[in-house]
């Protein structure tokens, strides 16, 4: 047996090595599986026979080439399970085989950035990195791609921790590697990309020290890179402007174009690619800064418009890089506000589907840009209707898990599918605000909600995202009915396209097919286009409601889907008519903010107000930096929250007396979610928890079955009092978890320092008839990384951790109990944006999805002496019965706001009391 196993063995890694270098990866892959299984069963032979095989000592390079096959055919998580073994395996082994090593960490590091773990991304990359530098015999080639991969790794996450150090690391590793210096276009290519990531992070002043750091290439070696070096002083040029010097770009910019334009064709396309990449660079400042950066966006556009004529004519038209470079043309004569080009560009793109994964995306970014066009120029059901049908498209790619095919082929398009689906759900939501269709935009902040606190834990979680779509309205689906057909036409033929132009790749191609080839290029010039153009150009008229129309477009069927706050405000009125609850949702957008209100038996109240978000963000950080320090002065602190409050509550305030409130139920949005709303201050000097009780409100959520309120609490209080992960000693921390059991009615059990194990809250989880708490109480540290769940952890009485991603990944089971109270830092704080755009959700937020009935967290550091003693006065005046839980915590922060119940005048500072939210069942 080990005979014929040991002689097919070599046979079946080379053809699997010819198949995967050739591309076929299922033949690769099913021929490379049974080579590793080969393998495993002569090294289990009997001593001796497994020598006689050379081959099998290439176990893990097999593997790895199983991994990779796996990679290629969409089979992910089988494929990071590969790579982590042999991995592990690689690290122990003896001899070692570093270079075989080396190409599994930048595999797998590639791997985990398509699927968003980039704290693992980054760490495997960099360690392929350094490895790769210590190789015997190693290309100066190699070393470049994988400081090439260094940078672009960092760059998906520029804001991330580490993602800096990247940079630097990839740098100075240039500096050092001969090699690479010998190599002048890889030399410039990455002293280009270091100067990307700076400029993107909006840190100039280390673009121009990297810039003055560098080794100059000597000129013949710049002749060789021509169009790398003329698109080097492009950016230098543009680092002075967005310095404050803008001279040199304008002075210069002739003689950049004639330059460009004279370069050799080959080096013509790279100076043209480069150029382009750079002017996209400005994406993000531009969306968020219109009308503020104009300067830069007519830099950009500039830019563009040379990249165009440089690349274009050489291309297809359906080309991928010439639809995108059309694309970003629109998107900067969209920004400097010439709408008449933008929609022209928008049009032309979305009258041709080439049938490929970046094609979809290009087109749902287009139609949203369309939309925007249509907003600028007050056309807003027709900007709501092509908003919609943009937010369906990306979530369908999103579903259909296209992102990591189009991140390989253009990363450019692997950026509007992280940023897209963000941009359509605030621009949709506030589109439809303005028009006054409060029911559908509810519906879709409902989504929104939903799909943030599953985004932000994607890395290996199990939530899935929402599956629900933006509701057409009958008036939309009517008018819309045959753009549909027409687009169902295009991706048939697309499709049909695609598959004759393999067989024309392959040889195959008969003489019938390529008569269809020809056939469908004329449908498509002469049928498809023209009418697709028709009715993109007569949407203002099409879309034009008008009395007969209004009951259509706010049909009875929308405002059913759409009202779940109406629903949980109605429910609650009539389950708890004292509490007098209200809901209030904020969404912050580009140039104003808009307010919802949802009262009981009534159509929602709206108020859409010109804050920019920039005023807004700078009232919230100045309010912040005050309360975060017990030290601030009065005079300083109360102007700061009455400035938020007349912002914030002022516009609503006559409605909330109006309708009697005493508790509201907020959904917040962008940084609000880090401001504690009981702190605010009004006209009359009194802080808004002396007039309401406050509980946040989150749609995601909302809907979740909930335990009965028992009160009958057994509490499971778990802490440290050590210095854990560089972190201070919590002094005061046995005494609030003996305090917290003492005073609940049923008592519980502590669990201190070496007791408070990842085994022991397992225990609790997961055996709750036999140790039947219903209540877990945790005071630790809890450390937030902004967008990065995998690093944002909870830590532990015994020293170790665990992260927010593993608490999603691995499904705590929450369900059973009343309360979760997060007695650490910041784990009520949302934290910062993911990739793509979305909020990432807190540690309460989490908990509360994960089955929690309700979770009270902190948005801020608190002193361990304060969170003691509000912890205490909180289970007390619980165990007093009652009050809703809202006005339980609203009575805890009265009490120490006023000096009151063991409290002293030292914690009437909000550093003290305000820090504490409320989510999930406030009643």
């Amino acid at each position: 047996m080990y005979t014929h196993v040991g002689f097919f063995l070599g046979p079946r890694l080379q053809l699997g090595q010819m198949e995967l270098q050739d591309g076929n990866h299922a033949a690769a892959l099913s021929q490379l599986q049974r080579a590793v299984s080969y393998i495993q069963l002569l090294q289990a032979s009997p001593n001796g026979v497994a020598k006689r095989w050379p081959e099998v000592k290439y176990l893990e390079e097999a593997e790895v080439m199983v991994a990779e096959c796996l990679h290629k055919l969409q089979q992910r998580d089988q494929a990071a399970e590969t790579y982590a073994k042999v991995i592990e395996r690689l690290r122990q082994a003896q001899p070692g085989k570093p270079t075989v090593l080396a190409t599994a960490l930048h595999s797998s590091a590639a791997l985990a950035a398509e699927q968003r773990d980039m704290a693992l991304a980054r760490r495997y990359m960099r360690e392929s990195a350094e490895l790769s530098l210590t190789l015997p015999g190693v290309t100066a080639d190699l070393i470049a791609d994988r400081l090439k991969a260094l940078l672009q790794v960092a760059a998906v996450d520029p804001g991330a921790d580490g993602a800096r150090e990247l940079v630097n690391q990839a740098l100075e590793a240039a500096r050092r590697s001969d090699l690479v210096r010998g190599l002048p276009a890889s030399h410039l290519e990455l002293l280009n990309a270091a100067l990307a990531f700076h400029m993107k992070t909006g840190d100039l002043q280390s673009a121009r020290q990297t810039l003055e750091a560098s080794q100059p290439v000597d000129a013949a070696a710049a002749a060789a890179a021509s169009g790398l070096s003329l698109a080097l002083v492009l950016r230098q040029l543009e680092l002075a402007a967005r310095l404050g010097d803008e001279d040199p770009f304008h002075d210069g910019w002739e003689a950049i174009r004639h330059q460009a334009t004279s370069l050799p064709a080959a080096q013509r396309d790279v100076f043209a690619e480069h150029a382009r990449a750079m002017a996209w660079e400005s994406i993000d400042a531009a969306i968020a800064e219109l009308g503020q950066e104009g300067d830069r966006a007519f830099r950009a556009r500039e830019v563009t418009e040379l990249s165009a004529s440089l690349l274009v004519p050489l291309l297809e038209p359906e080309n991928p890089r010439s639809r995108f470079v059309r694309l970003q043309e629109g998107f900067w004569q969209l920004m400097t506000i010439d709408t008449p080009s933008a929609r022209l560009s928008f049009e032309n793109l979305l009258q041709q589907d080439t049938g490929t994964a970046e094609d979809a995306w290009l087109r749902a970014f287009a139609t949203l840009m369309l939309g925007w066009v249509h907003a600028l120029q007050r056309h807003d059901d027709v900007a709501i209707a092509l908003g919609k049908d943009a937010l369906n498209a990306f979530r369908s790619q999103q579903a259909a898990g296209t992102v990591a095919d189009c991140s390989r082929a253009c990363v450019d398009i692997a950026r509007l599918a992280l940023t897209g689906e963000g941009m359509a759900y605030r621009m949709l939501t506030d589109w439809l605000i303005r028009a006054g269709r409060l029911s559908e935009a509810q519906q879709l902040l409902l989504v929104l909600r939903e799909d943030e606190l599953a985004e932000s834990m994607r890395w290996g979680s199990a939530l899935p995202s929402s599956d629900s779509r933006a509701a057409l309205t009958g008036l939309e689906l009517d008018r819309f009915r045959g753009f549909y057909r027409l687009r169902e036409q295009q991706a048939a033929l697309a499709h049909e396209r695609l598959q004759l132009q393999a067989q024309q790749a392959a040889g195959r191609l008969d003489g019938a097919g390529r008569a269809r080839l020809q056939q469908i290029s004329r449908l498509e010039a002469e049928e498809l286009k023209p009418a697709v153009s028709r009715f993109l150009q007569g949407l203002d008229s099409a879309m034009a409601v008008n009395a007969d129309t209004v009951v259509v477009q706010n049909s009875a069927s929308v405002r059913a889907e759409a009202t779940q706050i109406q629903r949980d405000i109605d429910k609650w009125a009539r389950e708890a008519p004292l509490a007098r609850a209200v809901g209030v949702q904020y969404l912050v957008g580009r140039e104003n903010l808009s307010i919802l209100v949802t009262v009981p038996g009534l159509s929602p109240i709206a108020r859409q107000l010109p804050i920019p978000r920039a005023e807004l963000y700078n009232a919230v950080y100045t309010a912040q930096t005050l309360m975060r320090t017990p030290l601030s002065a009065p005079n300083l602190l109360r102007p700061a929250l009455q400035r938020l409050h007349a912002l914030l509550l002022a516009p609503i305030e006559n409605d909330l007396r109006r309708m009697g409130t005493h508790t509201l139920l907020l959904s917040l949005d962008d940084r609000l979610r880090q401001l504690p709303f009981a702190a605010l201050i009004g006209t009359d000097g009194r802080h808004v928890i002396e007039d309401y009780a406050i509980a946040l409100y989150n749609e995601a959520t909302s809907g979740m079955p909930t335990p009965g309120r028992s009160r009958d609490w057994r509490v499971a209080a778990m802490g440290t009092s050590k210095a854990v992960g560089g972190l201070p000693a919590l002094m005061a921390v046995p005494a609030e978890l003996a305090e917290v059991v003492r005073v609940s009615r049923s008592g519980g059990q502590t669990f201190l320092d070496g007791q408070f194990t990842r085994a022991t809250l397992d225990r609790a989880l997961t055996q709750r008839s036999t140790a039947p708490f219903n209540v877990l109480h945790l005071a630790s540290h809890f450390v937030l990384r902004p967008g990065d769940a995998g690093a944002s952890t909870l830590f532990l009485g015994d020293g170790t951790s665990i992260s927010l991603a593993e608490i999603s990944r691995r499904q705590f089971d929450f369900r059973g109990f009343e309360l979760v109270v997060y007695s650490a830092c910041e784990t009520g704080v949302a934290g910062g944006r993911t990739a793509n755009g979305m909020e990432m959700e807190s540690l309460s937020a989490l908990t509360r999805r994960q089955g929690a009935a309700t979770v009270l967290g902190t948005l801020w550091k608190v002193s361990d002496t304060s969170v003691a003693r509000a912890m205490a006065t909180f289970y007390d005046q619980s165990a007093r019965g009652g009050d809703s839980l809202a006005d339980t915590l609203r009575q805890t922060q009265l009490a120490m706001l006023r000096g009151e119940r063991g409290t002293s005048a030292s914690h009437r500072h909000p550093f003290h009391w305000a820090p504490f939210v409320l989510m999930g069942n406030w009643r």
